[in-house]
């Protein structure tokens, strides 16, 4: 099945976001647009203290909820027919098993899939985000504003490491490109690092490095995450239990636990720090 047959079935399956009246380059510069607005208004409504607290726990909030949902997207390269994959998910798998070139030859499905799924995004953008909001209201705002911005930095970044260096002021506007250097030269975009990730053959259980920009201890705490789910998977096939997605189930238990404590502790951090 071809990207452009994947992209009719998921048209038919879930019209509101795939037709080509919602996904398109507009939408990608609309949303942008706002994510950015927000960030601009945080910078100038809050003072600069809050602000930098806000991109450092954001940072850690976005590579921490983009780990599960990296590990989920293994999983479900494991355990469910393409068929079952959303358009973004059909490009990540052959960009990372088949044709490495189609991360950036389609990067606006891509980025906006990531952006606009629907399962992904409602634990993103609400789930994530019920606690702290219920529990501490508006003092969150800045928080999540720098969240969804470090969010959508995500798949420009994975692009950075697979676009060929002499091409990579083409294929990036020059501010994202100029930015996306920053973050390397400061060793949150680390090359050689990132190469782990695709050291394993196809739909192998052998997944490693589930970030694409660095954290302490992220990559450890999701490679203990990803052999739980796997041992767990294990001993049902072995006690002859029967589950469709064993891996995938134990992500999501583990991630109803981890995701809404991560983020209600990383909240009151940023609210009692920026007091």
């Amino acid at each position: 099945m071809s990207i452009e047959e994947h992209m009719e079935l998921w048209r038919k399956k879930e019209p509101w976001f795939y037709s080509r009246l919602v996904f398109n380059e507009y939408s990608y510069i609309i949303i942008m647009g706002l994510i950015f607005s927000l960030v601009v208004s945080c910078s100038i409504l809050y003072p600069i203290s809050t602000n930098l607290l806000a991109v450092f726990i954001g940072y850690f909030l976005a590579q921490f909820i983009f780990g599960w949902g990296h590990m989920t997207t293994h999983a479900l390269y494991m355990e469910s027919p393409p068929e079952d994959w959303e358009p973004g998910v059909l490009i990540a798998f052959l960009h990372h098993y088949k044709h490495p070139k189609f991360i950036y030859r389609f990067w606006l499905n891509h980025r906006l899939n990531f952006l606009m799924q629907t399962k992904g995004c409602l634990v993103a953008y609400v789930g994530a985000w019920v606690i702290p909001f219920i529990f501490l209201g508006g003092e969150v705002l800045p928080l999540f504003c720098w969240y969804l911005f470090w969010f959508s930095m995500v798949e420009p970044v994975h692009e950075y490491y697979h676009v060929p260096h002499q091409i990579r002021k083409l294929h990036f506007s020059l501010p994202m490109y100029y930015w996306l250097r920053t973050l390397e030269a400061c060793r949150l975009i680390n090359e050689k690092t990132h190469a782990a990730h695709h050291n394993h053959a196809e739909s192998s259980p052998a997944v490693g490095k589930f970030t694409d920009l660095y954290f302490p201890g992220l990559d450890q705490y999701f490679q203990y995450v990803w052999r739980v789910s796997l041992n767990v998977s294990a001993r049902l096939r072995n006690n002859n239990t029967f589950l469709a997605t064993p891996i995938r189930s134990s992500i999501y238990t583990q991630g109803a636990v981890s995701i809404p404590l991560a983020f209600t502790l990383s909240s009151y951090i940023f609210c009692w720090g920026g007091m």
